[in-house]
């Protein structure tokens, strides 16, 4: 899995698990969901009005890619705690700042097959519907493993 039984080297030499609840625990509402959202494969599926793709992105698979994110600012500040909160949340305010979920959704197909408006993707580059279809798949299946 992603997190190991060892325990980060610094502070209180707890587990990286722990320290990622710990650090998650200290997020709103919507910087957890932000926070979640850096997994591109939890974003399509909050963001999708396919019934059976939105399902997956369940209150556990948001704790599951909050804590990715908690982990990688974590091993980055090699074990900080304090540290790795800190530039987690300016992660988070950057992006809500940048707009960042706003810019993904220009790469989104719309129902009608057109692509998006504010950008220059020939149709050539679109994915067609058995692509489309592996793409579910291979989100889903990253969700469920999560």
């Amino acid at each position: 899995g992603l997190f190991t039984d060892a325990t980060i080297v610094g502070k209180g030499g707890k587990a990286e698990i722990d320290i990622c609840r710990e650090m998650i625990s200290e997020l709103t509402p919507e910087q957890l969901e932000q926070a979640a959202r850096t997994s591109y494969a939890y974003y399509v599926a909050a963001t999708s009005s396919d019934e059976s793709l939105h399902g997956v992105a369940t209150d556990e698979a948001r704790q599951n890619m909050a804590m990715r994110m908690a982990r990688r600012h974590l091993v980055q500040m090699k074990g900080d705690q304090e540290e790795a909160t800190r530039i987690m949340k300016a992660a988070l305010t950057f992006r809500k700042d940048r707009q960042i979920d706003a810019l993904r959704a220009c790469y989104a197909v719309a129902h009608d097959g057109s692509k998006c408006a504010s950008l220059s993707i020939r149709e050539e580059e679109l994915p067609d519907a058995d692509q489309m279809e592996s793409y579910r798949k291979l989100i889903k299946n990253d969700l469920d493993r999560q």
